[in-house]
């Protein structure tokens, strides 16, 4: 794992972008729908630099392959990154009554509620044998 994210800062800093140690959290869960979840091994944040000065902002699951994993596991990994691809949360539930001073106040979460939620996956793998 730890390779893999050395990998995306040593690339972020010959491409003059933003990747540092602390854009990577390991083991992200994510729901799926119908009490189902998904962990990734980790998670990136990368921030792109483009040639007219703007930034833009990316996320990216990543799952380490190390060879150890079977392929139909693999394959079931896969098709829950698509199912996390296109899953939407449902809308947060309204209550009924409203408590005093809790007027006006929105939870960030709901307005987020429909926005698609991890587009990329990078999936490095590597063979059994370690070359040194």
């Amino acid at each position: 794992m730890l390779r893999s994210h050395l990998a995306f800062v040593a690339d972020a800093r010959r491409r003059g972008d933003e990747h540092s140690h602390l854009d990577w959290t390991l083991e992200v869960s994510h729901p799926l729908g119908d009490g189902e979840r998904l962990i990734a091994d980790a998670l990136a944040y990368y921030v792109a630099h483009q040639p007219d000065g703007t930034r833009i902002k990316l996320r990216a699951l990543v799952e380490v392959d190390r060879a150890t994993t079977s392929s139909e596991r693999l394959a079931t990994k896969l098709i829950d990154y698509a199912r996390l691809h296109t899953y939407t949360r449902p809308p947060a539930a309204r209550p009924t009554q409203r408590r005093p001073g809790s007027a006006g106040i929105r939870s960030s979460r709901a307005s987020c509620s429909s926005s698609p939620v991890l587009p990329r996956a990078p999936w490095p793998t590597a063979s059994r044998t370690c070359r040194r």
